[in-house]
């Protein structure tokens, strides 16, 4: 049931040569299929590069963009001009940056709120918020002084 052991002094030499011949056989048939995969593989690639250069010929091309130009002219008056001369028109314009500013701007500009109609003296109203706050505070309890005489007054009843 055992394998016989080897001796050394055994003549195996012809069973490896056996082995090596067919080993051999076997790493060259690998090497051809390695070499197929990779003739394939060559082919495919050729022909993703032939259609992406068909692809690219349909388009052809058509130059760099010319800079835009952010050079500063002024005129003799401190007016900005172009690169022809001519005075540039720009529109100034204020923009709101506090909070409290952009939200008054949404509030003019909702459209939700269109049908609503201001009349003029709505606008020429100004709100005080801080008199609004302090009517919608409740008022403070003062102090409740006891009149003089009121409990000479309680006492005498209780006798």
């Amino acid at each position: 049931s055992r394998p016989r052991r080897r001796s050394r002094f055994d003549d195996h030499r012809s069973s490896s040569q056996a082995n090596k011949a067919s080993s051999n056989s076997l790493a060259s048939n690998e090497i051809a299929e390695k070499a197929m995969k990779l003739s394939a593989l060559q082919a495919s690639i050729k022909a993703q590069i032939s259609n992406a250069s068909a692809a690219l010929a349909l388009y052809p091309y058509t130059g760099l963009k010319k800079a835009r130009d952010f050079t500063l002219r002024l005129d003799d008056q401190g007016r900005q001009i172009d690169e022809s001369g001519k005075v540039v028109r720009t529109s100034v314009h204020s923009v709101a940056t506090l909070k409290a500013n952009v939200d008054a701007q949404t509030k003019l500009n909702n459209p939700y709120l269109a049908h609503t109609k201001k009349s003029a003296d709505d606008d020429n109203e100004e709100i005080d918020y801080v008199a609004q706050a302090k009517a919608s505070r409740p008022k403070k309890a003062g102090f409740n002084f006891v009149k003089k005489g009121t409990y000479v007054k309680k006492g005498e009843q209780l006798r």
